[in-house]
């Protein structure tokens, strides 16, 4: 913003003197990520941002796309297309390899499991999706692993899936192996219609939650705790809807896979692998506006606010965010927030 020089007197007495930036005589101002408006001004005119990598978001349209380095990324809820503002994220690394090619030699297929590559329109408006499915006959439990090593720490398995019309699966079951702390053998089992739902989760893990991210995909998210280093495996089956993983094999039963993660908690946007892990950098962010001592509203993409008080936005500024998206940020004189 440009600075002008103003000179206030009271009664012939010299109050202040000197540059004043433009942008402090406007407050209030609002800084709308979601809507793409800066009090007539642009992002870029407003703000520093760096990132040294690429990085993912979901478009308008609710695809996943990939910004370039040093681009800011604006998000949308994938399912209802709702703008989620500006996506703030540290680094954060994924340990699996080949992120989205089910049907490469990384991910083994046990049991009968069997994929085919690129079947089916995927969660970024390309035929992506893989199918996983079975080859033999009689009944089995067919599944696919990947073996990762892990160090102590918390760590979020999430993956992406669809169910298929016309076959008995109907969700999908995760289940970690030879992880120090987690008793083998314990599944966590999520359903992919309607939006998806977490199902019978072992109390081995810590936690678990699906997110419906559009056209029938749900990311199904698994939390646990590794509590030495371990050689693990990670391993995804299929699901009935009884919450069994054992199908009828050689037949129709299949499900659709999009993406996969293993990040060390807490689980950020997806990071697209391919022959090893790779690491997205953090998002770097400052306000270069000069609006000197004032109040601040932050509002985030889930609708809840956190003000913040006395806030000194002299040209390098940005608060510690307690949710990555930010929908806005209110700057209003002390005193005056609505």
């Amino acid at each position: 913003m440009p600075s002008i020089s103003l000179t206030l007197s009271l009664r012939g007495q010299l109050l202040s003197s000197g540059p004043i930036d433009a942008a402090s005589l406007v407050l209030p101002a609002t800084f709308d990520y979601a809507a793409g408006t800066y009090e007539g001004s642009t992002f870029a005119a407003e703000h520093s941002f760096s990132r040294a990598s690429t990085g993912t978001y979901f478009t308008s349209a609710g695809l996943l796309a990939s910004a370039a380095v040093d681009t800011a990324r604006f998000d949308y809820n994938p399912a209802t297309l709702a703008a989620r503002g500006l996506l703030i994220e540290g680094a954060a690394t994924n340990l699996l390899l080949q992120s989205s090619t089910f049907n490469n030699a990384s991910w083994l297929k046990s049991a009968g499991a069997a994929v085919t590559a690129d079947v089916a329109t995927g969660i970024d408006g390309t035929a992506s999706a893989d199918r996983l499915t079975s080859t033999g006959t009689g009944t089995g439990t067919p599944f696919l692993y990947q073996s990762v090593s892990m160090g102590v720490g918390t760590y979020v398995l999430s993956v992406v899936a669809k169910a298929e019309v016309g076959n008995a699966v109907r969700g999908i079951a995760l289940r970690t192996h030879n992880v120090a702390g987690v008793v083998n053998g314990s599944d966590a089992f999520f359903s992919l219609d309607g939006g998806g739902a977490v199902g019978t989760i072992n109390p081995a893990y810590s936690a678990a939650s699906v997110r419906d991210i559009g056209n029938g995909f749900v990311e199904c998210n698994l939390t646990f705790v590794c509590t030495g280093a371990s050689s693990a495996q990670i391993r995804i089956y299929m699901a009935t809807a009884a919450e069994s993983t054992t199908i009828t094999l050689g037949g129709a039963d299949s499900v659709l896979l999009g993406a996969a993660g293993l990040q060390v908690a807490p689980l950020t946007s997806h990071i697209p692998t391919t022959s090893t892990s790779v690491t997205r950098a953090a998002d770097t962010i400052a306000v270069t506006t000069n609006f000197g001592t004032c109040d601040v509203r932050i509002t985030y993409d889930d609708d809840s606010t956190a003000d913040l008080l006395a806030q000194a936005v002299t040209g390098s500024w940005w608060p510690t965010l307690a949710r990555p998206r930010v929908k806005s940020i209110l700057f209003a004189a002390e005193g005056t927030l609505p």
